[in-house]
């Protein structure tokens, strides 16, 4: 998804719309051009539209790589303990 921003040489910022692909963009854009003023400027945005279940899945394998992590290190450390009382 993509949004495309406004700003004018008058500093007004307003949206152009949200788009579902880079060629909506561009036919968008090659509109837009024929109004323009010396000055404005464009900026568009890219956005990832995603669901509940991609984001528990995400978050899960968050939690789950963090808790691998946490691990790694109590037993590094528990090594390093070990080696220091021989």
């Amino acid at each position: 998804m993509f949004t495309i921003i406004e700003e004018d040489s008058c500093c007004k910022v307003q949206s152009l719309g949200v788009f579902a692909d880079a060629e909506a963009v561009g036919y968008r854009l090659m509109h837009v051009l024929e109004w323009s003023q010396p000055g404005d400027t464009y900026r568009i945005e890219r956005e990832e539209m995603t669901n509940g279940l991609d984001e528990k899945t995400r978050y899960e394998t968050c939690l789950a790589n963090r808790a691998k992590y946490k691990q790694e290190q109590e037993e590094l450390e528990e090594l390093r303990a070990n080696k220091e009382t021989d």
